[in-house]
């Protein structure tokens, strides 16, 4: 497997051969690596062997996931990039929970195919508190980019106003349990439709439970 690029998503649009060759890549090692831990534990492996599995350098996979905790991160920085893309470039008229609504259904359903590989990582996180620590801090970040979005889309300064994070963390939120209930319930069933639930529970808001 050819992976000579650096991770710089950012760069290039979604559709572009480098991106497409990047995500296809980051899914060959998340696969391996998943494969490897229910194999033989999570902290039996090395990123090495990891590396050798994959036929590249061990730096070449650093320069993809940076942590050995990053291989069973289910939102990679491709993924997010294109979220936060999709939220960019919804209509500006919507508030910014139905632009955080349409963004996250464009990208959910694309994650259907991964729903095995979705259901292996979320296992091995449920059995290692250390890489519960490690998605905890990843959907800070998530929330913080998000944040960013929605302020810009608003013209608002999310250093002093609230509503930005805000509506980041629920909807962040809300995505973690809709991809949970996606992957570890009934296989008939898209993501998209766990992330309509969700979010219009969100919307409707919870005074009546």
């Amino acid at each position: 497997m050819t992976a000579d690029e650096p991770n710089t998503p950012a760069a290039d649009p979604p559709d572009d051969p480098r991106t497409r060759r990047r995500a296809r890549f980051r899914a060959e090692a998340q696969d391996t690596a998943v494969e490897m831990f229910a194999a033989h534990g999570f902290d039996q492996v090395t990123m090495a062997e990891i590396a050798h599995a994959l036929d590249v350098s061990e730096r070449t996979l650093f320069r993809y996931f940076p942590s050995k905790e990053a291989l069973l991160d289910p939102a990679n920085d491709d993924l997010i990039d294109q979220l936060l893309r999709a939220l960019e470039q919804r209509p500006v008229d919507e508030t910014a929970f139905t632009a955080l609504r349409g963004a996250l259904r464009s990208v959910g359903h694309e994650l259907d195919d991964e729903r095995a590989r979705f259901v292996a990582q979320i296992d091995l996180i449920h059995r290692h508190p250390a890489l519960m620590a490690h998605m905890m801090h990843r959907q800070r970040e998530i929330e913080e980019g998000l944040a960013r979005v929605v302020a810009s889309r608003a013209s608002i300064d999310p250093d002093t106003d609230l509503r930005p994070a805000l509506v980041a963390a629920a909807v962040s939120s809300a995505l973690r349990v809709a991809v949970e209930r996606w992957a570890l319930g009934d296989a008939d069933t898209d993501l998209a439709t766990h992330l309509d639930e969700s979010l219009e529970l969100l919307a409707r808001g919870l005074a009546d439970l």
